[in-house]
């Protein structure tokens, strides 16, 4: 599924998908292919705006992907036992230990960033949520909580309090 050294530079590196926000299309990637995307993109490869806001949308949709989560999840884990193993081995140059240890440090941040969407907002939507920044999943979830609260108590205040808070309220305009 992964290479033997999958730290060293690819002289070819993985570009992200054509539609990284397309969970579809990621879940058709076989595992090989998913990992060298991975692997060549722990970190956006550019600072152009249109670079990050597509790694971003290949990663949340990594991250709200039940199925894709558990498939980047092995992927990594993998790449963290190579390297931890080879830097534990003491086998590799200095130049391949900076290089390994670095690859194993951001392989352990993309776990992290897998996992710290359990408790996010909008959790619950899915790779559905994964087009919207952090911001806007935090008000959509608001909203929608208040929305399916209402549908119970319609209790039109409390609806117009919730809009004031997240100031969406078209009469405080």
């Amino acid at each position: 599924m992964t290479e033997h050294e999958p730290w060293r530079r690819s002289k070819t590196p993985a570009p992200l998908p054509p539609n990284p926000a397309d969970a579809r299309t990621l879940g058709k990637i076989a595992d090989p292919e998913l990992a060298a995307i991975i692997r060549d993109n722990l970190l956006p490869r550019s600072n152009a705006a249109g670079e990050t806001a597509a790694w971003r949308s290949f990663w949340n949709t990594l991250t709200f992907d039940p199925t894709l989560n558990a498939r980047a999840n092995d992927i990594i884990d993998v790449y963290v036992e190579q390297s931890a193993s080879a830097l534990d081995a003491g086998d590799l140059d200095d130049a391949q230990y900076k290089r390994a240890a670095k690859f194993h440090d951001l392989c352990i941040h993309a776990l992290d960033r897998l996992d710290k969407v359990l408790d996010d907002p909008l959790a619950w939507a899915g790779s559905r949520a994964a087009g919207f920044n952090p911001r806007s999943r935090e008000v959509i979830n608001t909203l929608v909580q208040a929305i399916a609260e209402h549908r119970h108590d319609h209790d039109d205040a409390k609806l117009w309090a919730v809009l004031a808070q997240v100031h969406l309220d078209p009469g405080s305009s």
